[in-house]
Formats: C-alpha cells, sequence, structure tokens
C-alpha cells in the first residue's frame, strides 16, 4: 500500500509506502514526479536498509546502508558507486516510485 500527494495530475510532495502488515517501508518526497530530497527504505522487519537524497530523480551524496538484520552500517557515495545503493534497482528505476524495483527482504 502506498500513499503519494498529486498537484495537476502529477505525483508532487510526500511519498510512502507500507507492506501489507503495515510495515513502512519506503518514505520520501516527490517534485513533478521525480523523487527529490530525502528518502529512506526499511526492510520487512523494520530495520532501515539505507537512507540518503536524490536531486531530480537521481541518487545524490552519500547513502548510508545496512544489512537485513540492521549491523553493517557503511556509507555509499552515490555519485561514484550507485549500484552500491542496494535499495533502488537503478535498472528498472523511473520516474514512477511504483516501479522502484524495491526489494524489502534484503534480495536482489
Amino acid at each position: 500500500m502506498f500513499r503519494v500527494e498529486y498537484v495537476a495530475g502529477v505525483a508532487t510532495g510526500r511519498y510512502r509506502q507500507w507492506s501489507r502488515e503495515g510495515v513502512l517501508l519506503m518514505d520520501g518526497y516527490l517534485d513533478r514526479g521525480e523523487r527529490d530530497g530525502e528518502w529512506k527504505v526499511w526492510y520487512s522487519n523494520g530495520h532501515l536498509r539505507c537512507s540518503g537524497r536524490f536531486a531530480r530523480g537521481k541518487l545524490s551524496g552519500q547513502w548510508s546502508v545496512s544489512n537485513y538484520d540492521g549491523s553493517d552500517l557503511h556509507l555509499v557515495d552515490a555519485e561514484v558507486e550507485p549500484n552500491d545503493v542496494p535499495c533502488f534497482d537503478l535498472n528498472r528505476m523511473e520516474k514512477s516510485p511504483r516501479s522502484a524495483g524495491i526489494d524489502v527482504n534484503g534480495a536482489k
């Protein structure tokens, strides 16, 4: 289940996605249909998977990334190593957050 705000038919504002069990999985902001600003993604067990920023739909700056059990928190420079930010499948990522390719169980 997800909730997003629309302005003139375009996703703009806060985006939130939950599992069927009610666990918050994703929280961020959209600007004219593109991810922008701070985003956080959680595993289905409630542990934070990653957090960082988007700039006009692209990963930006440093992202904090951790394992499914919440261990091994480390930083990834998304502009240098975008494929090391495991929260989003960059090959499937489009403007729509619904097509983000998120895997909440820790597998690719």
